[in-house]
């Protein structure tokens, strides 16, 4: 399990603590755990075992989906590329609005599956 949870670190860009916080154990936990000492330490891995398995079940890191259909490039693909892009370099809130059947999400699964090819 110590290998699965150091390679899902590696491929997806979590450091140690944030992957901590997302399964809801401390940061030392974590370590000692992958360092292979938990069980000196904190008795039973079960539990952080489940959260880490849980967690990279529901986030799971992988090869790119290719997205089905045709992406045409109208203003309103222009200006969610755009937002996206200026999104990547310094993640920070923001919000898309626009009228149900605009295409934004299916537009903004084709901006992810780029940034995963490129990645």
């Amino acid at each position: 399990m110590i290998a699965e949870v150091q390679q899902y670190l590696d491929y997806s860009g979590l450091t140690t603590r944030d992957f901590a916080v997302r399964i809801g154990r401390g940061y030392s936990t974590l370590k000692s755990f992958l360092g292979n000492k938990y069980e000196q330490t904190g008795g039973n891995d079960a539990p952080i075992c489940h959260a880490a398995r849980e967690y990279m079940a529901i986030h799971p890191v992988g090869a790119a989906n290719r997205i089905e259909g045709e992406l045409f490039q109208t203003e309103n693909v222009r200006l969610i590329h755009q937002t996206f892009d200026k999104l990547l370099p310094r993640p920070r809130a923001l919000m898309i609005y626009a009228p149900p059947g605009s295409q934004k999400s299916f537009v903004l699964q084709h901006e992810i599956y780029a940034l995963n090819q490129r990645s």
